[in-house]
């Protein structure tokens, strides 16, 4: 068990490092990808818990891997792996077919049965275990500010109704191996229909009812919702304060980073002050934007007008395609820069 962990901590840390010293977005989402499995491979090796290494890589790299991530690996890993997990469904759901007609009439029946049934369990089973959680805390935790993030029953329904179930459960499914010591496994198949039927269920029941159960929860909203907006306004306000500081202390930046252009210097403090007006009269910081309305609109039908003009000098013959296509990447990001970044969730 020790090993694992060791293990896990120890391979983590040097993916960690191997993403520090590289500015290649590609082999740092490889390394981050390859992390994971090397972990579990060299855990097993040893004779320690590959589980456990696992686990230990997926906290070491939430605590330690954020503050080293470089633009490039946050702009192609964050989408990649968002990627990934639905080529998981699409395997599985491309593999379902083949899986049914294989099970024998008894196990395919047995296995719809059970799908309801284990779904209803799992449902049931976050519910119970949400309330032991809360009242566990309750317990613990007598803080007069504990009471305040504290939820009501339809907030904990919500919760229930949001615990969409699949990515985790379907990797563990698939990864059960089809023989074990050269016998082969014959439940396999059945485990997997189970699994992927109560996923179904999990995407299409909580799925259609959680808009109607978040507006019935809103109807009395409880301490800790009340909580979360006032501490998304202390957010909001703590994003404001630090852009009125970074505009304050612009000329030292300017100093140390060898800008001496007055002009450039007016320019940049000019749209941090932007921003600040923003950040500073929105309730949310994803309500805030860097132009207002009708200034973002023109901005981005300006973006939209000279991508249309590249791709008319790039089919002319004016310019190839690796100049088109920076310059496109170019306006990409002048419109992540005006609408924010992208829900690739």
């Amino acid at each position: 068990m020790g090993a694992g962990v060791l293990v896990g901590a120890a391979v983590t840390k040097i993916g960690i490092r191997v993403r520090t010293i590289t500015d290649d977005p590609m082999l740092a989402t490889i390394t981050a990808l390859a992390t994971p499995f090397l972990t579990f491979f060299i855990a097993e090796e040893i004779g320690g818990s590959g589980v456990l290494a696992v686990v230990t890589c997926g906290i070491v790299i939430s605590r330690f891997a954020a503050p080293h991530m470089s633009l490039g690996s946050r702009v192609l890993g964050i989408p990649f792996w968002t990627i990934l997990t639905h080529i998981l469904f699409i395997m599985v759901g491309v593999a379902l077919p083949g899986i049914v007609a294989e099970l024998p009439r008894a196990d395919l029946v047995r296995g719809l049965i059970l799908i309801p049934i284990i779904y209803i369990a799992m449902v049931a089973g976050r519910f119970a275990g949400q309330h032991l959680i809360i009242y566990s805390i309750h317990a613990l935790d007598r803080r007069p500010e504990q009471r305040l993030r504290r939820t009501n029953i339809r907030g904990r329904i919500v919760s229930t109704v949001a615990g969409f179930r699949g990515a985790i459960s379907l990797a563990m499914a698939l990864s059960i191996p089809t023989s074990f010591d050269g016998a082969a496994y014959t439940e396999r198949n059945l485990i997997i229909l189970v699994v992927a039927g109560a996923t179904l269920l999990s995407l299409l029941i909580q799925g259609l009812a959680l808009p109607y159960v978040v507006r019935w929860a809103n109807a009395r909203p409880s301490a800790g919702t009340q909580t979360a907006e006032s501490v998304e306004s202390q957010e909001t306000e703590a994003l404001a304060d630090i852009l009125a500081d970074t505009i304050s202390q612009l000329d030292v930046i300017a100093e140390r980073a060898g800008v001496d252009d007055d002009a450039a210097i007016e320019a940049v403090r000019a749209d941090y002050a932007r921003r600040h007006s923003s950040v500073s009269n929105a309730s949310a910081e994803e309500e805030a934007s860097v132009y207002g309305d009708q200034e973002s609109a023109l901005r981005l039908a300006v973006i939209e007008h000279l991508r249309e003009r590249v791709h008319s000098l790039r089919f002319a013959g004016r310019i190839d395609d690796s100049t088109a296509s920076r310059v496109s990447r170019r306006f990409d990001v002048e419109t992540l820069h005006i609408n924010g970044p992208l829900d690739v969730e």
